[in-house]
């Protein structure tokens, strides 16, 4: 299954919504367990306190009857338990009554609430012995004076103690911490559950928005889908969002650079099939004129016409391919590295020499060292096409310097020759293809194309160099400087 940003983004936003959610329901367990804790224990203290306060004053005014009771009997004479035969056995069944342990027994009527189980009291003398308690309390080892936890008969209780500081009495009332527990899983589950219930319809809602967030991309894809392959007029991104523009951007650049490059291809034919045309059509004049002509002379000066004509258009056609690997070097096509240029240019002069010393031109080169990161194979061609148009139209017995330099913002290549150079004005067209000036054409004595420079600009262009015309040395001539950058420099 192809990757789709949509089920991507889903899962995103519902697994942020999970982890939050998450996050938000074990903050509202913690809370509602430590607000649960502090109203029972609230309760506990309260309870055991009223409790404490009830039972202190009953065994006070117990205490107030016993007195009252040993007075009374202190002062009972013989003569008194003679007439009143029965009266020391009903004061000693009262005194007794006073001190006995208070049983918790069930009323009859209507039935308490189920948590009344989960609730035990006990109140203990200061000697231990039970004054009241629930059947179901506890019992304790140790007094246990404030909050406790106890566990007795795999039970777990929460004990509040308090003891009474004049009588010394103890009270203790005890909670079942399940009760706590379910409450708080209560509270829990009825905070979570509209949450819970609301994740599918969520998801269904979340699919339905990132499906109409994501129709700008919809719509490109479609327009795109739907173009004609020559049309590559930009998209319209007027309406589009912010998150989608970089996309149009992108693609309205790589639209207009393919148109560019349409452009120059179709240019470019239509000149090469012009440039073409016209040797090809000398070579057949000159060849049906060796045929006709029964003259010797005449025909083997039309057989050199077209030799020379055969020799232009294999210039032509070795200008035009190199101009199209140019045109289409790439990262991926060329091999850069660390290039010495005095190498490159001593190996090339020297593969060169035979023909510029047949034109009668001069060859010098002054190598002061030059070190760029490039395409060996590249510069040799741009040092060539230099080369060759210097001797080509500088002349008879032009003489032609190549040079070399480092520099504090790169390294330097210095073609100059002292012919009749190029005028200021005709500096910028002489870059543009298939232009060689005035009075140049492929058949007189200067053989050229009108591609060579062209062939430098853009290898200069694929080496991020500066290519510049200049005047010749003192004046006289031209020269051709190709800076390259301190980032084609090691």
């Amino acid at each position: 299954m192809a990757p789709s940003i949509r089920r991507r983004l889903l899962w995103l936003i519902l697994g942020v919504v999970t982890v939050v959610w998450t996050v938000a329901g074990w903050k509202v367990y913690d809370d509602a367990r430590h607000e649960v804790d502090e109203v029972y224990d609230a309760n506990l203290a309260q309870s055991a306190r009223v409790l404490l306060g009830l039972l202190a004053h009953e065994l006070e005014q117990e205490a107030l009857t016993r007195n009252n009771v040993a007075r009374v009997m202190s002062e009972i004479t013989p003569d008194d338990l003679h007439r009143f035969p029965s009266l020391d056995s009903v004061l000693g069944a009262y005194t007794r009554t006073l001190h006995e342990h208070v049983e918790w027994r069930e009323r009859g009527g209507h039935p308490g609430h189920k948590y009344e189980s989960k609730l035990a009291l006990r109140a203990r003398y200061p000697d231990g012995e039970t004054l009241l308690s629930t059947p179901n309390a506890p019992s304790p080892t140790m007094h246990i004076d404030g909050f406790a936890e106890y566990r007795e008969d795999h039970v777990n209780w929460r004990v509040f103690g308090i003891i009474d500081a004049r009588t010394g009495l103890l009270v203790e009332v005890s909670e079942r911490l399940e009760v706590r527990r379910e409450l708080v899983r209560y509270i829990t589950a009825n905070s979570l559950m509209p949450l819970l219930v609301s994740l599918p319809i969520m998801a269904l809602l979340l699919w339905l928005a990132v499906g109409h967030g994501l129709r700008p991309l919809a719509r490109v894809a479609k327009e795109v889908a739907h173009r004609e392959p020559n049309a590559l007029h930009p998209i319209a991104v007027d309406d589009s969002p912010t998150e989608v523009r970089p996309l149009l951007d992108s693609l309205n650049k790589l639209f207009a650079r393919l148109d560019r490059a349409l452009q120059q291809e179709r240019r470019f034919t239509a000149d090469a099939a012009h440039e073409l045309r016209t040797p090809l059509a000398a070579l057949r004049t000159q060849a049906q004129v060796a045929i006709r002509e029964s003259d010797p002379d005449r025909r083997m000066q039309a057989l050199r016409n077209i030799q020379e004509g055969v020799d232009r258009a294999t210039h032509l056609v070795e200008q035009l391919l190199a101009l199209a690997r140019a045109d289409t070097g790439s990262a991926a096509d060329t091999h850069f590295g660390h290039v010495n240029l005095d190498v490159v240019l001593a190996e090339l002069l020297a593969d060169m020499a035979d023909e510029v010393i047949s034109q009668g031109a001069e060859l010098e080169f002054d190598d002061q060292g030059g070190t760029v990161h490039a395409d060996s194979g590249a510069l040799r061609i741009l040092a060539r096409n230099l080369i060759d148009n210097a001797v080509r139209y500088g002349g008879q017995g032009v003489r032609v310097t190549v040079s070399t330099r480092q520099t504090a913002s790169g390294a330097e290549l210095l073609v100059s020759d002292n012919g009749p150079g190029i005028r200021q004005e005709d500096r910028s067209r002489v870059l543009q293809r298939f232009h060689r000036g005035e009075s140049v054409t492929l058949f007189s004595n200067t053989k050229g194309s009108g591609l060579g420079l062209s062939i430098v600009l853009r290898i200069a262009e694929m080496h991020h160099a500066e290519l510049s015309l200049e005047d010749g040395p003192d004046g006289v001539g031209l020269t051709v400087r190709v800076r390259f950058p301190s980032s084609a420099a090691p």
